[in-house]
């Protein structure tokens, strides 16, 4: 008749499995970061001439002429100036990890005048003397995808909704950030 070994080798056996399971995981979740798509926190904001979409529908980029100081943006009342250029017609405001709404203001110099091209040629808009600065405000969610341990997480902010602007025409084009220059706000002048 065989001898049934005791409890206690049959816990044993069980906690060495576990421990020699978890040392591999533990190793295998510190190897180094493998790349992954990072959505990036970016706004893109654009600016298209009003005038050509109302009658054509057709979107065309505003050269705005704007420099650095251009653009502010009010994160729990502390004024902060985020500004990056995308490209010519484009700028991108990062979107703050500890809020989940901010407004950003358009602030122009003492003599605006904005330009684009249709149909192979320059236009440029009349000048405007001492416009009032402009204001968008935006709200969005946030979701939080743990990558590993040495690599962290990445933030995904996602449902961006245009809750406020003091623009005649704005609306959002993407309701999440991507990582390429695709824009998430439109905004007509």
């Amino acid at each position: 008749m065989l001898k049934t070994p005791p409890i206690r080798n049959y816990l044993i056996l069980i906690r060495n499995i576990i421990l020699i399971v978890f040392a591999g995981l533990l190793l295998y979740s510190c190897s180094e970061c493998e790349p992954i798509s990072d959505p990036g926190n970016i706004l893109v904001v654009s600016f298209y001439s009003k005038d050509v979409y109302e009658s054509s529908e057709e979107l065309v980029l505003l050269n705005l002429n704007l420099g650095e100081e251009a653009f502010s943006t009010l994160i729990k009342e502390e004024t902060i100036i985020p500004y990056e250029t995308i490209g010519t017609y484009q700028y991108g405001l990062p979107l703050p990890i500890d809020a989940e709404n901010f407004a950003f203001f358009v602030n122009y110099p003492e003599e605006f005048s904005a330009s684009y091209t249709y149909d192979s040629e320059t236009i440029t808009l009349e000048s405007e003397i001492n416009r009032n600065q402009d204001t968008i405000a935006i709200s969005f969610t946030k979701s939080f995808e743990t990558v590993s341990p040495d690599c962290g997480f990445v933030t995904h902010y996602e449902n961006i909704i245009l809750n406020s602007t003091s623009f005649e025409k704005a609306e959002i084009n993407f309701d999440y950030t991507i990582d390429n220059d695709s824009t998430n706000v439109r905004v007509f002048l």
